[in-house]
């Protein structure tokens, strides 16, 4: 993405998305190309529920609207929105557009076939985050295929089923194990850490260590990024956080950086 929303500075995302939903409320996407037009169609596309939030970005009590009981968190919805946007877009995963195909047979509008596929996005997602591990795009594209033959209802309801299914059949660890105390193995506080034994603040800065080390296979951010926006994206990190590593030391970093093609 352009302008990777979730990783942003909050200055700067504010700035960004009071300018495209300005855009959005105007139906005026002269100029935008790339991730912008496709953040300014998703905003305009979810007017009726997000609209109050986005008129008022940057002033909100909270970061999450109540819809239908549940709490949603805007950003979060339109940059999936925007993620699989381009994935059709590409055709990449091909197992993304042969889903839509599918769901368009059944007479599925795309804004609802797009909810359906991050159904099945969403928990790669929150998976790779809680592990600190590449998405798992092999997984992904696998479980398209399973389910491009189902009913979008039958999709919901069986989510959950459909991964530890999934998960048994390929020998995978049951997804969402939850958090383990103990203290994080960087910085040794006690509390929640994940299966690699970082707490959530260290799990961040690890992150960062791979954007400044162009480890993009090992970024989640990158996961979702256009590759031409690589480079921006290890900048505006290193502007924002400094260019020293936070998690690995110089030992450990030489065994992440990429031996130099002759």
């Amino acid at each position: 993405m352009n302008d990777g929303p979730d990783k942003m500075d909050e200055a700067r995302r504010t700035e960004v998305y009071r300018r495209l939903w300005k855009r959005a409320k105007a139906e005026n996407y002269e100029g935008l190309d790339g991730e912008q037009l496709r953040m300014a169609r998703a905003l305009r596309q979810h007017a009726d529920l997000f609209g109050d939030f986005f008129e008022a970005y940057g002033e909100n009590d909270s970061d999450f609207v109540e819809i239908g009981g549940e709490e949603v968190r805007p950003e979060t919805h339109i940059t999936l929105h925007t993620v699989i946007e381009a994935q059709l877009e590409g055709r990449d995963p091909p197992e993304v557009f042969q889903f839509y195909r599918a769901m368009r047979r059944k007479r599925q509008p795309r804004h609802e076939i797009v909810h359906c596929i991050g159904t099945i996005l969403m928990p790669l997602i929150s998976e790779s985050l809680q592990r600190m591990k590449p998405f798992d795009n092999e997984r992904y594209a696998r479980l398209l295929r399973r389910c491009r033959s189902m009913k979008p209802e039958r999709i919901w309801d069986r989510l959950d089923e459909i991964f530890e299914e999934d998960a048994k059949r390929y020998g995978l660890d049951v997804m969402f194990d939850e958090e383990t105390d103990g203290p994080c193995g960087h910085c040794g506080v006690e509390g929640a850490v994940n299966e690699y034994g970082f707490c959530e603040d260290c799990g961040d800065k690890f992150e960062r260590d791979m954007l400044r080390l162009r480890r993009w296979d090992h970024s989640l951010t990158a996961t979702f990024l256009e590759p031409e926006s690589y480079e921006r994206l290890r900048l505006d990190t290193m502007e924002q956080f400094g260019e020293n590593l936070e998690i690995l030391t110089e030992a450990e970093a030489k065994q992440w950086i990429r031996p130099k093609k002759r």
